[in-house]
């Protein structure tokens, strides 16, 4: 008997140790948009993106302080439907 509460307890320890673990997530760029949009004189207004960008998050919920977000937009790939205006801004 006492042999099979240690195994028990040493499973149930495992598998606490294992849902402890941080999680890490890589963005899905199919499903991630990182646009801008701002004010032309209060007459219209001027929308744009970013097209190459990348992030990654790393999630502790035992730990949230120890959590960490990298995230990268390379600004030569901005689009503002505009060839003229997108140089301009590089």
């Amino acid at each position: 008997m006492k042999t099979l509460i240690l195994a028990l307890a040493a499973v149930s320890s495992f598998a606490l140790t294992a849902q402890a673990a941080p999680k890490e997530f890589t963005l899905d760029l199919g499903h991630a948009y990182i646009g801008w949009q701002t004010d032309h004189l209060g007459l219209s207004s001027t929308i744009g993106q970013f097209k190459d960008f990348n992030g990654q998050f790393v999630i502790d919920e035992t730990a949230p302080e120890a959590s960490s977000i990298a995230f990268t937009v390379k600004t030569a790939s901005i689009d503002s439907n505009h060839l003229g205006r997108n140089n301009h801004l590089r």
